[in-house]
Formats: structure tokens, C-alpha cells, sequence
């Protein structure tokens, strides 16, 4: 992924949705009723990329594609800043065998993503994870040989480095919680009708940028409906941070946030929990760690 080439994460999940979209010619005037023959149609490589996070690189490919690197002693710190145009990366899809299968995705954009976290039962559970549904433009012809690249070493984040902080006032009783960066992309804009594309899309446009979120949270009183019912923006500080040490974390700084819903339903035999959903208009991302750029 990217020029310079690093594998995003761990536990690297891709899930492909390609298609030829092949088109039908029903009849050419015989006296038949099956399919006279198949056009070619619009190339649409669509995949899914979830992992889970050690670094906050990937996000230079989400909405936010400037990134300010600053050597801060001992470790770096990373200003991402919100820009219009949306980053394009490669990707090597290597599937080792006798005779290793490899596909190359060129072109390929982030239409959403979404940072999911849920308290852990089990070992398997509990690590932060980014659910990426993506686009491509095209893909070169398949091969044998993988890209030599160095494993991914990083340590991953894990449900106990989140704090979430609303209104000022730091919230523990998470369960599980989600934010997600939506470029307002659809790839259908970029089809056109032009013989140099041919079946390919040309680059997609980004529209509206939005984020949402949304919070399962233990409730203890009203506080959190009450900010639904101020009909108002939350005010105070309102932040999402994955800390793993001093100097090694990512702070999600929220500004315009908005509580949409406040589902919480009644628990007479247990705890009642309310999920807060809500909409955000803008985020400031600052990461820090070791890594020297991103």
C-alpha cells in the first residue's frame, strides 16, 4: 500500500466485489429464448480492507491527506490536515502457494471508513479495527512475484488504550463504539462514456465529508439525553483518543458535535445502556509515535 509500500495493519482481511457486469443481447431475430450473447460491461473493482490498526498512516488515504511531520524528541508527531482531493494508492494483493496467485489494484481510493472498538470477552476480541470499503480503477494482469516488503511490526491498539470524552467530562462505561470518515463517493459519477476509459471509471469525485459516530455507553443518569434535548452542539471538549504509552497515541479532536438519536431502551433485568449516535463536522487528527512520516 502506497509508494513506498507497507502493509497496513494486522490480521489483513480483503474481501473483493468484482465484476465484469457482463450485458445481454436476448435475441437477433432467431426463433430461440435463451441468451444470444454477452457484451462486455463497466469493470467495477470494489474490495473491502479491514485490519487491525498499528499506525494512523492509512488515514492519509481517507479525507485527510496532508500529514505534518515533526521530530519531537524521542518520538514524532503527525498533524494530519483535511484536504478536498482524495489520495490514491497501489495495492498488492499476494496469495502465496506453489505457484503464488498476485493481483495488483491500481488507483485505488477509500470511499469509507470506519474505526470500530468493543470491549474484550476473549483473547480474540478487544482490537481497534478499521473497516475500509474501497474502489479501484484497474488491475494489471496477474502474476507470481510478490513485492518484498518488511511483516508489519507494529503494536496493535487495543480496546483498553480508547478514551472517549464528551462535554468535558471523560466517559469509562464504553462497551463498544465507532467513528466513520465518509467521502460522499460514488464511483458511478466517474463512468462515462468515452473510448480512452473504456470499461474503466476515470477518478472519482469526492462531495460532502461527513462523520458520524456512534457510542454504547453504560447510563447512569440523564445527562446524555439531556444533550440530545438541548437541541443544540454539545459543547466543552469532545474527543475520541487510542493511547498505548506517553507519546505514542492518536487524538480524534472533535468541533460541531450533534446527538442525532439516544436509544436507550429499558433493561428491567440488567443495566441500561444507551447508544449515542451522533454527527460531527469537522475532526482534528494529531498521532504520535516512532515512526518518522507517514
Amino acid at each position: 500500500m502506497s509508494a513506498n509500500g507497507y502493509i497496513p495493519g494486522k490480521n489483513l482481511v480483503i474481501t473483493p466485489d468484482f465484476s465484469n457486469n457482463w450485458t445481454e443481447i436476448l435475441t437477433a431475430g432467431a426463433n430461440a429464448r435463451y441468451i444470444d450473447s454477452m457484451q462486455k460491461g463497466s469493470l467495477a473493482y470494489k474490495f473491502n480492507l479491514k485490519f487491525v490498526v498499528t499506525d494512523w498512516r492509512f488515514l492519509r488515504y481517507c479525507a485527510h491527506g496532508t500529514v505534518s511531520n515533526t521530530n519531537s524528541g524521542g518520538y514524532y508527531t503527525h498533524t494530519f490536515t483535511q484536504t478536498d482531493a482524495v489520495k490514491s494508492f497501489t495495492m498488492e494483493w499476494a496469495k502465496r502457494a506453489t505457484t503464488n496467485h498476485v493481483i495488483t489494484l491500481t488507483g485505488c481510493i477509500i470511499k469509507k471508513v470506519t474505526l470500530d472498538f468493543k470491549k474484550s470477552t476473549n483473547a480474540a476480541e478487544g482490537f481497534i479495527t478499521a473497516n475500509c470499503e474501497c474502489i479501484a480503477k484497474s488491475a494489471t494482469a496477474t502474476g507470481t512475484s510478490i513485492t518484498t516488503i518488511s511483516a508489519n511490526s507494529g503494536t496493535p491498539y487495543h480496546f483498553r488504550t480508547v478514551k472517549l470524552t464528551v462535554n468535558g467530562v471523560e466517559t469509562s462505561e464504553v462497551n463498544n463504539g465507532s467513528i466513520t470518515i465518509d467521502n460522499g463517493i460514488n464511483e458511478e459519477d466517474s463512468r462515462y462514456c468515452n473510448s480512452t476509459l473504456d470499461q474503466y471509471i476515470g477518478e472519482p469525485i469526492p462531495t460532502v465529508l461527513r462523520y458520524t459516530c456512534k457510542f454504547n455507553i453504560n447510563q447512569k443518569d440523564g445527562s446524555f439525553y439531556t444533550l440530545f434535548n438541548n437541541q443544540v452542539l454539545v459543547p466543552s471538549t469532545n474527543s475520541l483518543a487510542f493511547t498505548r504509552a506517553a507519546n505514542d497515541d492518536c487524538v480524534m479532536t472533535f468541533t460541531g458535535l450533534y446527538i442525532m438519536s439516544p436509544s436507550d431502551p429499558t433493561n428491567i433485568e440488567g443495566i441500561d445502556i444507551i447508544d449515542l449516535v451522533g454527527t460531527i463536522q469537522t475532526v482534528a487528527i494529531v498521532a504520535k509515535d516512532s515512526l518518522s512520516t507517514y
